[in-house]
């Protein structure tokens, strides 16, 4: 029988022959997916998820505040604790206590120090009520404000201080116009906290 010539392939090198090593068609590489923020360099972070900076995005932010509701009934039905303003934007109109969310605050703390601050109070218990972000509410600009409230057996003594140049219990029958959407946050307080209506 005569001998069949067999052909042997090359070893592989980068010189081997296309008859052998046939480029193949590669699938296109998956785009590379876009995030809708950068890294900030030299910027702190406080929990080390991303030491080089933090997340710098390409959309505006709302600022965050939490406002406080607490009522007791009196003589009168029911009063929530108010603050006169001392400082722009609305000074000098009834306002609820509160204020802007500090970085890397806890929600309840941010409540529990706004309201020492403004009232002097302390260790009241508040339970979480609703978020208002009605685009406009606030004049300094787009801010969600986080309603916290609370029911206290007697009307405790308050002092005005920080931001308030005085605070007071108020019955809700002589409510007058107040701050920002503050009589639309007291009416789903007193919803959420009494199931009943403001105006009772």
């Amino acid at each position: 029988m005569p001998a069949t010539a067999i052909s042997i392939p090359p070893k592989a090198g980068k010189h081997r022959s296309r008859k052998y090593a046939p480029e193949l068609a590669l699938p296109p590489p998956h785009p590379q997916k876009k995030f809708p923020f950068e890294v900030c360099h030299n910027a702190r972070m406080s929990h080390g998820e991303n030491p080089s900076g933090r997340y710098c995005y390409d959309y505006p932010r709302p600022a965050v505040t939490v406002d406080l509701a607490l009522f007791h009934r009196g003589a009168d039905g029911l009063e929530v604790l108010l603050i006169r303003r001392a400082r722009e934007p609305m000074k000098g109109r009834w306002a609820l206590p509160g204020g802007y969310v500090e970085e890397d605050e806890p929600l309840e703390k941010a409540a529990a120090r706004e309201l020492e601050e403004e009232t002097g109070l302390r260790a009241i218990a508040l339970r979480q009520i609703a978020a208002f972000g009605d685009p406009g509410r606030d004049p300094r600009g787009h801010t969600i404000s986080v309603a916290f409230g609370g029911v206290l057996a007697e009307p405790a003594k308050v002092e005005a201080a920080d931001d308030a140049e005085d605070a007071r219990w108020i019955a809700l029958r002589n409510l007058g116009e107040l701050a920002f959407d503050h009589t639309k946050i007291i009416a789903t307080a007193v919803e959420v906290l009494f199931g009943e209506s403001s105006r009772e």
